[in-house]
Protein backbone atom coordinates (compact mmCIF):
# COMPACT_ATOMS: atom_id res chain seq x y z
CA UNK A 1 0.00 0.00 0.00
CA UNK A 2 2.99 2.23 0.07
CA UNK A 3 3.70 4.57 -3.44
CA UNK A 4 7.79 3.42 -3.84
CA UNK A 5 9.94 4.97 -6.50
CA UNK A 6 13.57 4.46 -8.62
CA UNK A 7 15.28 5.74 -11.17
CA UNK A 8 16.67 3.40 -14.04
CA UNK A 9 19.34 4.66 -16.37
CA UNK A 10 19.28 3.48 -19.41
CA UNK A 11 22.86 3.78 -21.42
CA UNK A 12 22.63 5.01 -24.83
CA UNK A 13 23.53 1.65 -26.47
CA UNK A 14 20.99 -0.08 -25.33
CA UNK A 15 19.36 -2.19 -27.84
CA UNK A 16 15.70 -3.24 -27.07
CA UNK A 17 16.63 -7.19 -28.49
CA UNK A 18 19.74 -7.36 -26.66
CA UNK A 19 19.84 -8.81 -22.60
CA UNK A 20 21.52 -6.23 -20.50
CA UNK A 21 23.11 -6.32 -17.20
CA UNK A 22 21.45 -4.83 -14.31
CA UNK A 23 23.22 -3.55 -11.27
CA UNK A 24 21.22 -1.99 -8.12
CA UNK A 25 22.31 1.27 -6.66
CA UNK A 26 21.11 0.64 -2.59
CA UNK A 27 21.36 4.05 -0.70
CA UNK A 28 22.35 4.26 2.45
CA UNK A 29 20.82 5.86 5.45
CA UNK A 30 19.78 9.33 5.37
CA UNK A 31 20.68 9.66 1.78
CA UNK A 32 17.98 8.58 -1.02
CA UNK A 33 18.36 7.62 -4.56
CA UNK A 34 19.25 10.87 -5.98
CA UNK A 35 21.27 11.72 -3.75
CA UNK A 36 23.19 8.27 -4.62
CA UNK A 37 23.67 8.46 -7.97
CA UNK A 38 25.37 11.93 -7.52
CA UNK A 39 27.40 10.36 -5.30
CA UNK A 40 28.66 7.15 -6.92
CA UNK A 41 27.81 8.16 -10.93
CA UNK A 42 27.61 4.87 -11.74
CA UNK A 43 26.88 6.02 -15.51
CA UNK A 44 30.49 6.49 -15.75
CA UNK A 45 31.15 2.61 -15.83
CA UNK A 46 27.34 1.82 -17.34
CA UNK A 47 28.10 4.00 -20.77
CA UNK A 48 31.29 1.69 -21.43
CA UNK A 49 31.30 -1.27 -23.34
CA UNK A 50 28.50 -3.54 -23.56
CA UNK A 51 27.62 -1.58 -20.22
CA UNK A 52 24.23 -2.45 -17.84
CA UNK A 53 21.08 -0.62 -16.66
CA UNK A 54 21.70 1.09 -13.10
CA UNK A 55 18.73 0.59 -10.89
CA UNK A 56 18.30 3.08 -7.97
CA UNK A 57 15.52 2.34 -5.53
CA UNK A 58 14.69 4.48 -2.91
CA UNK A 59 14.48 3.44 0.86
CA UNK A 60 11.70 4.47 3.09
CA UNK A 61 12.42 7.99 4.69
CA UNK A 62 15.67 7.14 3.29
CA UNK A 63 16.10 4.22 5.33
CA UNK A 64 15.92 0.26 4.30
CA UNK A 65 15.06 -2.42 6.36
CA UNK A 66 17.85 -4.94 6.25
CA UNK A 67 16.96 -6.68 9.43
CA UNK A 68 19.56 -5.30 12.38
CA UNK A 69 19.79 -1.97 10.12
CA UNK A 70 18.44 0.55 10.08
CA UNK A 71 15.69 4.08 10.83
CA UNK A 72 11.96 4.07 9.59
CA UNK A 73 12.34 1.17 7.35
CA UNK A 74 13.61 -1.21 10.03
CA UNK A 75 11.26 -0.03 13.35
CA UNK A 76 8.49 -0.39 10.74
CA UNK A 77 9.40 -3.94 9.09
CA UNK A 78 9.10 -2.56 5.67
CA UNK A 79 9.59 -5.61 3.32
CA UNK A 80 12.18 -4.22 1.37
CA UNK A 81 12.91 -7.40 -0.57
CA UNK A 82 9.29 -7.97 -1.56
CA UNK A 83 9.65 -4.53 -3.07
CA UNK A 84 12.96 -5.33 -4.68
CA UNK A 85 11.72 -8.40 -5.99
CA UNK A 86 9.06 -6.69 -7.59
CA UNK A 87 10.59 -3.49 -8.51
CA UNK A 88 13.18 -5.76 -10.55
CA UNK A 89 10.09 -7.80 -12.44
CA UNK A 90 8.59 -4.43 -13.52
CA UNK A 91 11.98 -3.37 -15.02
CA UNK A 92 12.34 -7.16 -16.22
CA UNK A 93 8.56 -6.56 -18.11
CA UNK A 94 10.00 -2.91 -19.76
CA UNK A 95 13.48 -3.37 -20.66
CA UNK A 96 15.83 -6.22 -21.76
CA UNK A 97 17.55 -7.31 -18.58
CA UNK A 98 19.49 -10.57 -18.46
CA UNK A 99 17.99 -12.16 -15.37
CA UNK A 100 21.45 -14.38 -15.25
CA UNK A 101 23.41 -10.86 -14.58
CA UNK A 102 21.66 -9.23 -11.84
CA UNK A 103 23.63 -7.54 -9.01
CA UNK A 104 23.37 -5.42 -6.62
CA UNK A 105 26.24 -2.65 -4.54
CA UNK A 106 25.31 -0.76 -1.70
CA UNK A 107 26.96 1.52 1.05
CA UNK A 108 26.00 1.24 4.50
CA UNK A 109 22.28 0.62 5.10
CA UNK A 110 22.00 -0.30 1.72
CA UNK A 111 25.39 -2.68 1.50
CA UNK A 112 23.01 -4.14 5.11
CA UNK A 113 20.24 -4.65 2.54
CA UNK A 114 22.46 -5.90 -0.75
CA UNK A 115 23.24 -8.59 2.19
CA UNK A 116 19.70 -9.67 2.72
CA UNK A 117 19.06 -9.74 -0.86
CA UNK A 118 21.51 -12.10 -1.61
CA UNK A 119 19.93 -14.35 1.04
CA UNK A 120 16.46 -13.77 0.79
CA UNK A 121 15.84 -13.90 -3.51
CA UNK A 122 18.48 -16.51 -3.99
CA UNK A 123 19.93 -16.98 -7.52
CA UNK A 124 18.17 -13.00 -8.36
CA UNK A 125 21.40 -11.29 -7.23
CA UNK A 126 24.34 -12.80 -8.48
CA UNK A 127 26.72 -11.03 -7.04
CA UNK A 128 27.54 -8.15 -4.08
CA UNK A 129 29.67 -5.22 -3.26
CA UNK A 130 28.78 -4.08 -0.19
CA UNK A 131 30.96 -1.04 1.38
CA UNK A 132 30.52 -0.80 5.03
CA UNK A 133 27.96 -3.11 5.81
CA UNK A 134 27.50 -6.34 6.75
CA UNK A 135 25.06 -9.28 7.45
CA UNK A 136 22.12 -7.85 9.37
CA UNK A 137 20.22 -11.02 9.76
CA UNK A 138 20.72 -14.15 11.67
CA UNK A 139 23.33 -16.76 9.20
CA UNK A 140 20.83 -19.39 10.09
CA UNK A 141 17.95 -17.09 8.25
CA UNK A 142 20.23 -16.99 5.18
CA UNK A 143 17.73 -18.78 2.53
CA UNK A 144 20.58 -18.75 -0.37
CA UNK A 145 21.71 -22.47 -1.40
CA UNK A 146 24.03 -21.42 -4.29
CA UNK A 147 27.49 -19.75 -4.32
CA UNK A 148 27.02 -15.97 -3.80
CA UNK A 149 30.59 -14.09 -5.34
CA UNK A 150 30.90 -11.44 -2.74
CA UNK A 151 33.51 -7.93 -2.74
CA UNK A 152 33.33 -6.23 -0.06
CA UNK A 153 35.33 -2.83 1.66
CA UNK A 154 34.87 -1.53 5.37
CA UNK A 155 37.29 0.41 6.80
CA UNK A 156 38.73 -0.28 10.21
CA UNK A 157 38.17 3.31 11.48
CA UNK A 158 34.15 2.87 10.75
CA UNK A 159 32.69 4.58 13.54
CA UNK A 160 29.00 3.66 12.63
CA UNK A 161 29.66 -0.21 11.88
CA UNK A 162 32.62 -0.98 13.75
CA UNK A 163 34.98 -3.37 12.24
CA UNK A 164 35.23 -5.54 15.61
CA UNK A 165 31.76 -5.75 15.63
CA UNK A 166 29.27 -4.25 18.22
CA UNK A 167 27.06 -1.23 18.47
CA UNK A 168 28.33 2.27 16.74
CA UNK A 169 30.96 4.07 18.88
CA UNK A 170 29.09 7.38 17.48
CA UNK A 171 26.08 6.55 19.97
CA UNK A 172 24.19 10.31 19.13
CA UNK A 173 20.23 11.19 17.52
CA UNK A 174 19.32 8.43 15.24
CA UNK A 175 22.11 6.42 16.04
CA UNK A 176 21.30 5.64 19.39
CA UNK A 177 18.44 3.19 18.06
CA UNK A 178 20.97 0.88 16.07
CA UNK A 179 21.86 -2.91 17.07
CA UNK A 180 24.38 -4.98 17.36
CA UNK A 181 26.48 -5.34 14.14
CA UNK A 182 28.66 -8.55 12.78
CA UNK A 183 31.83 -7.97 12.18
CA UNK A 184 33.14 -7.42 8.37
CA UNK A 185 35.34 -10.51 9.05
CA UNK A 186 32.42 -12.80 10.66
CA UNK A 187 30.73 -11.86 7.46
CA UNK A 188 33.07 -12.32 4.89
CA UNK A 189 34.06 -15.82 7.26
CA UNK A 190 30.24 -16.54 6.98
CA UNK A 191 30.26 -15.96 2.91
CA UNK A 192 33.43 -18.16 2.69
CA UNK A 193 31.93 -21.06 4.75
CA UNK A 194 29.07 -20.77 2.26
CA UNK A 195 30.71 -20.96 -0.83
CA UNK A 196 32.74 -24.08 0.55
CA UNK A 197 35.94 -21.87 0.12
CA UNK A 198 38.63 -24.99 0.54
CA UNK A 199 41.62 -22.77 1.56
CA UNK A 200 42.18 -19.42 4.29
CA UNK A 201 42.59 -16.08 2.54
CA UNK A 202 45.39 -14.93 0.57
CA UNK A 203 46.95 -11.83 0.12
CA UNK A 204 45.45 -10.49 -3.16
CA UNK A 205 46.61 -6.72 -2.83
CA UNK A 206 48.53 -4.42 -0.32
CA UNK A 207 49.20 -0.78 -0.26
CA UNK A 208 49.53 1.13 2.30
CA UNK A 209 47.32 0.66 4.93
CA UNK A 210 45.06 -1.14 2.69
CA UNK A 211 45.21 -4.68 2.10
CA UNK A 212 42.48 -6.92 0.39
CA UNK A 213 42.44 -10.77 1.15
CA UNK A 214 40.37 -13.33 -0.90
CA UNK A 215 39.63 -16.68 -0.34
CA UNK A 216 40.01 -19.37 -3.01
CA UNK A 217 36.38 -20.59 -4.05
CA UNK A 218 34.72 -21.28 -7.21
CA UNK A 219 32.71 -18.41 -6.33
CA UNK A 220 35.13 -15.55 -4.73
CA UNK A 221 34.90 -14.05 -1.37
CA UNK A 222 37.04 -10.74 -0.77
CA UNK A 223 37.35 -8.00 1.99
Amino acid sequence: GRPREAILHVLPSYVATRPMALVLVLHPLLLDHEKMREVVRVERFSDQGEGFLALFPNGIDHSWNAGECCGTAKDERVDDVAFIQELLAEVSRTHCVDSARIYAMGFSNGAFLSHRLACDLGDTIRAIAPVAGTLGIPEADCKRETPLPVFAIHGTDDQLVPYEGGPPKALHGIFESFGTFQAPTATDAFWAQHNHCFTSTVPDFTRGEVSCRRHECAAPVTL
